[in-house]
């Protein structure tokens, strides 16, 4: 690990692996139905832990794999190191954290950067045979180091965007340890700089994916509704990770019905057409299902997948924003995934109570890009009658704005 990574703006990923749709995969169709896939495994949990003051402080001596890390502290996994006894939260809106104590060029970062040392470990035996594995952290504040068995894996920053590192080659049969650097601040933290609370730690769930020799790797789906909204066009896209011959089956149900299909096909883009669809909106969030089948040159199913998607088309109307050709206002507010125990460890129930609190007091959207979001509340906001904005930021840097400096 090269610690001047941290303050350089232009190495903000070593090793890390392309982000990509978040979609669920299966290994079948029972798995799919079932909605418990033996191709993710979950690593949440309690993690050894050391907490280390600064950068110069540290030891990173433990990520050998056979260093004895049994008198080290427990922590949970995800959850914030300051919520768990260690260190500090801090609140701040148009400042840095640092302002005020260090006087800072942009992209520096401060002498006080505490530094969370996480270890746990695996059994090989719970993946796949003849998939490659990848390790995905859904959310570390700012930045991470990885290393398996000892062995260096890659670097990542940008807090709210899931890392995912191809292990494959790291591994060893049997009993394998992961050993992870958390910097609380990165160069990456000066386009973080928001109106809310400063944690690090992991904070997003921990997984492991055995990935199948062939791999939806991306998927899209597009409506596209006529004039009168009477009739609509599902185009389906997918990006396949395969170095052998693969088909596709793609199907897609109404409710439990099966009401179109196109099945052994070697086409990655699909498409239906439907007569009087069932329109999406804020006040009946109807979703159809596309389920898609990806078999190997024998016939056999190697992967499943199911999406939910509903069917609507959002445009301006004579300078009026409409959806399915009937005007929307919006009533749109900011919202931080937050609780008061566990400040951004949030789960489905949590966030689904939230933007359920949020529409019975006719808020009907929730601006996306400020942050990326959990693929969790998307799927609410999916279910349940809210729209998501698109907003373009050029970055999240109060700071910066404040002082007018740049990167």
């Amino acid at each position: 690990m090269n610690y001047a990574w941290l303050k350089d703006p232009s190495v903000f990923a070593v090793n890390r692996l392309p982000a990509v749709s978040s979609h669920p995969f299966y290994a079948d169709r029972q798995e799919m139905e079932e909605k418990s896939s033996s191709l993710v495994h979950c690593l949440n949990g309690t993690w050894k832990f050391k907490y280390v003051e600064s950068i110069s402080a540290l030891n990173d001596s433990f990520t050998k794999a056979d260093t004895d890390v049994s008198d080290w502290d427990d922590i949970e996994v995800p959850g914030h190191l300051q919520l768990q006894g260690y260190g500090t939260p801090m609140y701040v809106n148009t400042t840095y954290p640092w302002s005020g104590t260090e006087e800072l060029i942009p992209g520096e970062i401060p002498e006080h950067n505490p530094v969370g040392c996480y270890v746990t470990e695996f059994d090989s035996s719970i993946l796949n045979d003849h998939t490659r594995t990848h390790i995905v952290f859904h959310g570390v504040e700012s930045a991470v180091a990885l290393w398996v068995n000892g062995r260096f894996v890659g670097y990542s920053e940008d807090s709210f965007t899931p890392s995912a590192f191809d292990i494959t080659d790291f591994m060893i049969p049997g009993k394998n340890r992961i050993s992870a650097e958390v910097f609380r601040f990165s160069s990456g933290s000066w386009l973080e700089d928001q109106d809310f609370w400063r944690f690090s730690g992991i904070f997003r769930d921990v997984t492991l994916e055995s990935v199948p020799s062939i791999h939806v790797r991306n998927l899209n789906i597009t409506p596209y509704l006529n004039e009168s909204y009477d009739e609509a066009d599902l185009k389906v896209h997918t990006d396949i990770d395969s170095e052998e011959t693969f088909t596709l089956s793609c199907y897609l149900y109404d409710k439990n019905e099966c009401i179109a299909r196109v099945t052994d096909v070697t086409d990655t883009d699909i498409s239906f057409h439907l007569n009087h669809p069932k329109l999406w909106s804020a006040e009946k969030p109807y979703l159809y299902q596309v389920v898609i089948e990806v078999k190997d040159s024998k016939g056999n199913i190697v992967e499943c997948t199911k999406e939910h998607t509903g069917i609507r088309e959002f445009r301006m109307i004579q300078q009026i924003m409409c959806i399915n050709g009937k005007r929307i206002v919006f009533h749109g507010v900011n919202r931080h995934e937050f609780n008061c125990e566990k400040g951004r460890v949030t789960d489905y129930e949590t966030t689904r109570n939230d933007l359920l609190i949020m529409k019975e007091n006719n808020i009907n959207a929730v601006p996306a890009t400020i942050r990326i979001r959990p693929s969790s509340m998307i799927c609410v906001m999916n279910w349940d009658f809210m729209s998501l904005m698109k907003q373009i930021w050029k970055h999240m840097a109060h700071g910066l704005i404040l002082t007018g400096a740049s990167m």
